[in-house]
């Protein structure tokens, strides 16, 4: 096994106080990066942040609170990076955006609030570190996507939409910062989290059992494969978008029927 050292670097995490994104920033503290931890409840981030700096005595972790969707929030973080940890190499777009409801039932305001929190905050993060820091010294970006976007779910049609849109802008980011910045996309599939427990309660079992990785997710599950892609073992690998998702893809029709019930 190769070991991935991100020593010196310095990454930003939105919605990093639980859940995946908090597994994500755990492993990048791991691996030897100074982090930022960006989610809107400062009681959360604070928690994040004293249990990070104990994983890697000596690490250099930061918060800064605010709504990822505000591209004012984006350019002050990716400026308080680079002031407080001298740097800001790598992005990781997390904010959750999540909702579970039928197109039919689905208002405005909801579809707001999710486009700003998947297509509007992948745009102005990266807008915001490539002016802060990687349009002059390069960088690795991964959004977060998800499952939902690359097959229909009950309830999860608006937003594995917007999700797929990310993905998109995954692919046109990659080509406009290239050769400097590294952009490439995960994709979740059900994996453990505040907002996925009362599904893991009801139908855990049931859906561990057609997948065929023969388990659910973890937040560690995502957080490895976005540790190897802003690592430089993936220094060739840009514009892609991989799945993490046990094999929910391949076993799709199983699948879709375990969670539509």
């Amino acid at each position: 096994m190769i070991p991935i050292d991100l020593t010196g670097r310095v990454a930003i995490v939105t919605g990093a106080s639980e859940g995946i994104g908090r597994g994500i920033a755990e492993a990048l503290v791991r691996a030897g990066a100074d982090v930022m931890l960006v989610a809107r409840r400062i009681e959360l981030l604070e928690v994040a942040q004293a249990e990070l700096r104990e994983v890697r005595p000596g690490a250099r972790v930061e918060v800064f609170c605010g709504d990822a969707g505000d591209g004012a929030v984006a350019s002050a973080c990716a400026a308080a990076a680079v002031e407080r940890l001298g740097a800001a190499g790598i992005l990781v777009n997390n904010a959750p955006g999540g909702l579970r409801k039928l197109l039919l039932e689905v208002d405005a305001k909801e579809m707001e609030g999710v486009f700003r929190l998947t297509q509007v905050a992948a745009v102005v993060w990266t807008q915001a570190v490539w002016k802060a820091w990687m349009g002059q010294h390069g960088g690795a970006i991964v959004n977060i996507g998800a499952a939902a976007a690359e097959r229909v779910e009950r309830g999860l049609g608006f937003y594995g939409a917007n999700k797929a849109a990310v993905i998109r802008l995954t692919r046109q980011f990659a080509a406009e910062l290239a050769p400097g910045v590294r952009v490439n996309a995960v994709s979740p599939g059900w994996v453990w989290s505040k907002s996925t427990e009362r599904t893991f309660t009801t139908h855990g079992e049931a859906l561990a059992a057609v997948l065929p990785s023969g388990r659910l997710g973890r937040p560690a599950d995502i957080a490895n494969a976005v540790l190897f892609l802003v690592s430089d073992l993936a220094e060739w690998i840009t514009g892609e978008h991989v799945m993490v998702d046990g094999g929910a893809l391949a076993a799709h029709g199983l699948f879709t029927r375990v969670v539509g019930r």
